[in-house]
């Protein structure tokens, strides 16, 4: 029939095109062989501490507006009611951001610490987040949150004080 195209470069553009064909074909076989979470998960977490970076930055900007606006009050003999709206409307962003960012927070880094790490770590950081050993009263914390929550909640509440009091218990 014919005989080889050895000196023929579009031949050799044709062999090289195969290869990295077949080679992408591997790759999406590979892929497609991690199933239907194939590399969501490395996204997810990607997306969520850029998200979370970014969130951060955005806090600390507006932390700087609301101490620049009060400077500027402080700073004024008479404090308008002009002066406290513009105040008002800078905290409301800060809120509004700071709730969206613990929201982030308890969609995406909750579920990482719960796999990263063991319970009685867990247990140390609530209980440093809800004692304040510094404090007169180390429990205000505790019963601060224990009058907002309903009867169900409170009990959930004293029941994750009694954890986590037993597990300081312990031995390290």
């Amino acid at each position: 029939m014919t005989g080889p195209l050895e000196d023929s470069q579009p031949a050799r553009d044709n062999e090289a095109e195969h290869a990295e064909l077949a080679g992408k074909a591997g790759e999406l076989a590979e892929f497609i062989a991690k199933g239907k979470a194939a590399g969501l998960e490395e996204s997810v977490r990607q997306a969520l501490f850029t998200l979370e970076e970014e969130q951060h930055k955005e806090f600390e900007e507006r932390s700087h507006e609301v101490e620049d606006a009060l400077k500027e009050v402080l700073g004024e003999k008479k404090v308008t009611a002009r002066t406290i709206r513009h105040i008002h409307s800078r905290l409301l962003g800060v809120r509004i951001l700071e709730l969206d960012h613990f929201e982030n927070e308890e969609a995406f880094v909750c579920p990482l610490v719960r796999d990263e790490i063991d319970e009685a770590g867990q247990l140390y950081i609530v209980r440093r987040l809800l004692i304040d050993d510094t404090a007169e009263d180390p429990r205000w914390v505790i019963d601060w949150v224990h009058s907002e929550l309903d009867p169900a909640e409170q009990a959930l509440l004293e029941d994750l004080e009694a954890r986590f009091q037993g597990a300081v218990a312990q031995p390290a």
